[in-house]
């Protein structure tokens, strides 16, 4: 019998709605200091160049290149199991000075290096929720 284990669903807060309201329209959003411009990553309500609470929420072309990476052999959460081996990365993204972990599909986990060009795509896992990944930019690694 197969089991179908649920994906455990994000929970997102006033600091996050930003983010996540854009992965649900499949744009990528950057937190921003709207007083001085700092890019605020993780998402936090202060600014900590200027201590500015004043923030807006700007898109991201969701292009980068694979800072870091590692591949995950063993998984502690049932839902990704079936997915096993699979890869985790930094992304840099092109336009904003930020590293956003990412999630790689559509390529082996032995082709993945670092400097590769991805760019961003959605999941949607419910009607309300929808997830980012990466994949290869141009249709390769």
């Amino acid at each position: 019998m197969d089991v179908q284990v649920p994906v455990s669903l994000p929970v997102w807060d006033t600091d996050t709605l930003g983010f996540w309201e854009g992965a649900h329209n499949h744009q990528l959003m950057v937190k921003r200091c709207a007083d001085c411009g700092y890019v605020i990553f993780p998402f936090t309500p202060l600014c900590r160049r200027c201590s500015s609470f004043n923030q807006d929420w700007v898109q991201s072309s969701g292009r980068g290149l694979i800072y870091t990476w590692t591949t995950v052999y063993l998984s502690t959460r049932p839902e990704f199991v079936k997915d096993i081996p699979y890869s985790l990365a930094a992304v840099e993204l092109e336009d904003f000075p930020v590293r956003i972990p990412a999630r790689l599909k559509g390529v082996e986990p032995g082709a993945v290096h670092i400097g590769a060009r991805v760019e961003v795509r959605f999941e949607d896992l419910t009607p309300e929720v929808s997830l980012p990944y990466w994949i290869p930019a141009g249709g390769n690694i």
